[in-house]
């Protein structure tokens, strides 16, 4: 009776497919079958009609915009009094550059006479001859002479000068408007022509003309209408048409394309409709297939994993289906969890496992509980490689580190109470901050005013002056690395690590931080200082205050070149104008982020700074309301690793 459950949720899946993809296609594909010739043929003319009216339409727009530029011309003063001066000329230079395509422009007086004349030279025959020609325009139309001579096509247009001056002449090339004649959707053997009034070819092949039924000839040029239809008159086949006039204009589109055209495409919709309806069936089956390899065989492997975890004498869950059982079984595991959770207590030396605050490059952060003095901590683990020969040689460093930070006591540093090392692994447990990371703060609140960011980089800069002076470098100031309590304390986490993974790694020339974060010195290969860290502190100023970086780029490559050699942005460029203590802060940051390390601030200096730009004495960070309770960040390892340019990259932490 095994495989019924089985079956069951097979079928599921397979009919959920079928109802999901199949049925959809199908009914489309059933009424795409059910199309026949008449429906295919109106479709088609339809889209004639359509093709026939736009095209007419941009046609108009064509000539709208090169009537407003002649009209615009007409207007100039310099043309109707003196059209031969330097202004005049300069003007009729001027259209001749026009991106419309104006190949001549000539001024006439009231008896028709030129007065003067700007073309160009290459055109000067064909434009000769089009700008004597005379046309009378049909009632109600505009005068549009055209002339073809080759591969020329030219089009005038007229246009009155102010106070009976007489008229302006504006010659353009016509050749852009061919390529509204080429419609995509009407297919390869459809074909679309402009003509005038007098059944004479504007734009397209003159030849063609003779290709389109005499009745669709004499439906376009009876009046100002738009239609389509089949026409079989003096014609060798049948043919769609449609015909739109152009309004302003003595012109209208003609479009045409044999009728078995419409019946090809029936056939060949009703060929991909059953194709379709193939691959869908096939499909189908395929993905019901991959759905049974992925979805119930893991289904009934966790199954059994479950049964075999809740141990010999549970009552394993049987009968229904997968879903079922599956759902039965994690009740099962819930009691016998509930039963045995005394035995899930973990321990790291003293400290107990609270839970997995964050994962790094190098180890694991913890939040645990000391219970001999009754507090919470962080836990940082840090993982060795015990067949390094310099093993023992990392964790003292290590340990020499955390001795130094633990040595003194400030506010705006993360403590470190203990430390514990055994062959593989070490840790490291360290006050507790019940709060967020800075970066986790302007992911919420991402505009601090000046106030906050003079606040928050005082808390930052009090705690690299203290270090500082202890001769203790961070090497990874950034947001991630700086922790906000909620009873607005601002303390500076990690201190130390890159330089333990900097020794750590493989590779001499490999440096560990944060690309962006990192000073130019240091990817040169000129060592980190004390100043490296006053310029990240820079960085992150930059950060609070524009909301970017201020080298960032595409990939590590980029920020590293305009890192070392890119000039810098300073923020009043980003932001404007800029009041006090707007301004002191704006130099501040450019202080910090000099390329040169001893034309940076110290720590100390940029306190002294710092605290001249506060509204006032003593002034505080204090969170904003509805700030998330969370220590995921308390202490966490995010670093990156990258080389200096020339060297191999060996791995990339993010």
């Amino acid at each position: 009776m095994a495989w019924r459950p089985r079956w069951n949720l097979l079928t599921r899946i397979l009919l959920g497919f079928l109802a999901v993809g199949l049925l959809p296609l199908g009914v489309a594909s059933y009424r795409l079958l059910g199309m026949n010739r008449a429906a295919m043929t109106e479709q088609v003319l339809r889209t004639h009609a359509v093709a026939a009216q736009t095209t007419g339409a941009r046609v108009e727009a064509f000539l709208d915009a090169r009537r407003e530029v002649a009209r615009g011309a007409a207007t100039n003063p310099a043309l109707q009094t003196h059209p031969r001066s330097a202004e005049g000329t300069r003007v009729l230079a001027d259209l001749l550059r026009s991106p419309l395509g104006v190949v001549a422009v000539s001024v006439r007086n009231t008896e028709g006479g030129e007065v003067v004349r700007a073309q160009r030279k290459e055109l000067a025959g064909p434009i000769g001859e089009i700008l004597e020609v005379t046309a009378e325009p049909p009632a109600g139309a505009t005068a549009l002479p055209v002339l073809h001579r080759g591969d020329v096509s030219l089009l005038r247009l007229d246009a009155p000068l102010a106070a009976a001056q007489g008229h302006l002449l504006v010659v353009y090339d016509l050749s852009p408007l061919a390529r509204h004649l080429r419609p995509q959707e009407l297919g390869e053997l459809a074909e679309l022509l402009l003509v005038d009034a007098a059944g004479g070819v504007v734009l397209g092949a003159p030849e063609a003309l003779a290709t389109f039924p005499p009745g669709l000839i004499r439906a376009a040029l009876s009046g100002k209408i738009s239609g389509s239809g089949r026409f079989a008159e003096g014609t060798e086949e049948p043919v769609l048409g449609a015909y739109a006039p152009v309004a302003n204009t003595p012109w209208t589109v003609l479009s045409r394309q044999p009728a078995r055209v419409a019946e090809a495409t029936a056939q060949q919709v009703r060929r991909q409709g059953l194709l379709a309806i193939a691959v869908a069936v096939a499909l189908t089956l395929l993905a019901a297939g991959i759905a049974h390899r992925t979805l119930v065989r893991p289904i009934r492997a966790l199954i059994e994993a479950q049964q075999r975890l809740a141990g010999p004498g549970a009552d394993a869950p049987t009968g229904g289906g997968e879903i079922q059982q599956l759902r039965a079984s994690f009740e099962l595991l819930e009691r016998r969890l509930r039963e045995k959770e005394e035995l899930g207590k973990v321990f790291l030396g003293r400290y107990q496992v609270m839970e997995v605050a964050g994962e790094g490059a190098m180890g694991t952060v913890f939040r645990g509980w000391d219970p001999a003095l009754k507090r919470p901590v962080a836990l940082k683990t840090v993982r060795f490689d015990s067949t390094t020969p310099e093993r023992a040689e990392h964790a003292t460093r290590l340990l020499q580190e955390a001795v130094a930070v633990a040595h003194f006591n400030h506010p705006n540093i993360v403590g470190i109470y203990d430390v514990q090392e055994s062959p593989e692994v070490a840790f490291l447990s360290m006050e507790f901050v019940d709060g967020e990371s800075l970066d986790g703060y302007l992911a919420r609140h991402p505009d601090p005013d000046v106030a906050e960011i003079i606040a928050l980089g005082l808390g930052i800069a009090r705690g690299l002056a203290a270090a500082h002076g202890r001769g203790i470098l961070h090497r990874d100031i950034k947001p991630a690395n700086v922790l906000l309590s909620h009873e607005g304390e601002i303390k500076i986490a990690d201190f130390g690590i890159s330089e333990m993974m900097t020794s750590l790694g493989p590779d001499p020339t490999m440096v560990f931080g944060t690309p962006g974060f990192i000073p130019p010195e240091t990817l040169i290969g000129k060592g980190y200082s004390p100043a490296g860290d006053c310029f990240a502190l820079g960085v992150t100023l930059y950060r609070l205050w524009t909301g970017r970086l201020p080298f960032a780029g595409e990939n590590f490559t980029e920020v590293i070149q305009k890192t070392v050699a890119e000039p810098l942005v300073r923020p009043s460029a980003l932001l404007g104008a800029l009041p006090e203590p707007g301004k002191a802060l704006d130099a501040l940051i450019v202080a910090l982020l000099a390329k040169e390390p001893d034309q940076r601030p110290t720590a100390e200096e940029a306190v002294a700074r710092l605290e001249a730009m506060a509204p006032e004495p003593g002034v505080s960070w204090a969170p904003r309301p509805g700030n998330a309770k969370s220590a995921e960040n308390a202490g966490s390892i995010d670093p990156m690793e990258f080389t200096r340019p020339g060297s191999s990259t060996r791995r990339i932490d993010t």
